[in-house]
């Protein structure tokens, strides 16, 4: 991140991570779940020229993640990664997804591949308030706060199709309404400004009793903890 000099925004399951970790571990005595991408927000302004877009923090992460011979998989980098266990090379496949917040004109003349899209990445980028320091990871990054990342993962739910992501952004949701260092009151006035009550009507239909128990075993929550969480998300807006 030093060589590339510009502050970048930290989302998906690490950024939710290093949101609830510190309250997580003093609780259970054990961290939180990690992730098996590593997510990025980029912020290109919609009217970016091709001379502004070639100098962009985003035009430089493509850069460094080719010259650490990341390569283009669908929609995201792929690098395989080798490690020695017990005498034997072992390799995991290392992916880091790319999110911007949409698509000026002259991108599709620069860049040949297109990336997630993340709208709320203006919010986060156009105010200071909406981003959290992460020093102990780089002073080149930072996250959005727990109520924006809320939003995200709300969204995430309804248009996952797969099962084992699904569940995943369920436990991430209730750690940042139940672990953030925001209050549950607090954090859910925030995350109003950010989503709007149809999309989290539709997560009403989507999470049932299964997919909570199941969120719960896997984050060591007692049963029905979820429940009543989410339940009161869903309370707050009234649905």
């Amino acid at each position: 991140m030093k060589s590339i000099n510009n502050r970048i925004c930290l989302l998906g399951g690490w950024a939710v991570y290093h949101s609830v970790n510190n309250s997580f571990f003093n609780k259970k005595n054990r961290p939180y779940l990690g992730s098996h991408d590593i997510d990025f927000g980029m912020y290109i302004e919609p009217m970016m020229s091709k001379t502004k877009l070639t100098s962009s923090t985003l035009f430089k992460i493509i850069h460094l993640l080719e010259s650490e011979d990341f390569h283009v998989d669908g929609i995201r980098y792929r690098k395989d990664i080798t490690y020695v266990a017990k005498d034997e090379k072992e390799s995991f496949p290392l992916y880091i997804d790319i999110i911007v917040n949409s698509y000026p004109s002259s991108y599709s003349d620069i860049i040949p591949q297109y990336f997630f899209e993340e709208p709320l990445l203006e919010e986060i980028y156009r105010n200071r308030q909406n981003q959290v320091e992460i020093p102990q990871i780089s002073h080149h990054l930072f996250m959005p706060i727990p109520e924006i990342l809320s939003a995200i993962k709300i969204r995430c739910i309804t248009g996952r199709d797969i099962h084992h992501k699904r569940v995943k952004d369920i436990c991430d949701l209730y750690s940042l309404l139940f672990y953030s260092p925001k209050s549950f009151k607090s954090t859910v006035e925030g995350l109003k400004k950010y989503i709007a009550p149809d999309t989290v009507r539709q997560v009403k239909g989507i999470i049932d009793e299964k997919l909570m128990r199941e969120s719960e075993e896997i984050i060591g929550e007692p049963p029905g903890s979820m429940n009543t969480v989410i339940s009161n998300l869903f309370n707050e807006f009234e649905i």
